[in-house]
């Protein structure tokens, strides 16, 4: 029971110090420029000054972790951004840079608002991803091309076993004339 009463004073606490307009315009408040500003408050006069100090590091503490966080969400939208537009960029190809995509990239806003690392390693991850997109491409037209093969070769055969079995080529034959007479039979079908 008393935990639960500590954490709604410390919420009371908490919603008084969110509620200072004074802090406001302040980046850092320190607890002697909130123990002025408060003064006058019956809830702030009630507590002694080693209890003010630690809510008040504690409210420090929450104010700075929802900044964070803030912070963190709002970096994670444009590096989302920044990777829409990288996947727009027909221009970019496994051998660009760093260098030439920062050059040509200098005025897009999606840039522009995150710092240096972020985009690096945003271009980073696209550049893994466009690898191995490139290299599933490579792999499946290595199989296509296996598959048009084999088709290819087991067509050949069904022609030379329909030869064969026509007498237009025999076994001792030599391999040139088979081709040259597929060749012809081929163009006269």
């Amino acid at each position: 029971f008393h935990s639960v009463v500590c954490v709604q004073y410390e919420e009371s606490f908490f919603i008084m110090l969110d509620s200072c307009t004074s802090f406001a315009s302040v980046n850092d408040p320190r607890f002697e420029e909130a123990d002025v500003f408060l003064a006058g408050d019956s809830r702030w006069s009630a507590l002694d000054v080693k209890e003010k100090e630690v809510l008040f590091d504690k409210w420090i503490d929450r104010k700075f972790e929802e900044m964070e966080r803030a912070d963190e969400q709002h970096r994670a939208e444009w590096r989302g951004k920044l990777q829409e537009y990288l996947e727009g960029c027909s221009w970019i190809a496994l051998d660009t840079t760093w260098a030439r995509l920062q050059s040509r990239l200098s005025g897009v806003d999606e840039f522009q608002k995150l710092d240096e690392l972020d985009c690096v390693q945003v271009f980073d991850q696209f550049m893994m991803a466009l690898q191995d997109k490139i290299s599933q491409d490579r792999e499946n037209q290595e199989e296509t091309r296996k598959k048009v093969e084999t088709r290819n070769r087991v067509a050949l055969r069904k022609i030379f076993d329909q030869q064969l079995r026509d007498g237009v080529i025999y076994a001792k034959q030599h391999w040139k004339v088979c081709v040259v007479v597929s060749d012809a039979i081929s163009i006269n079908i």
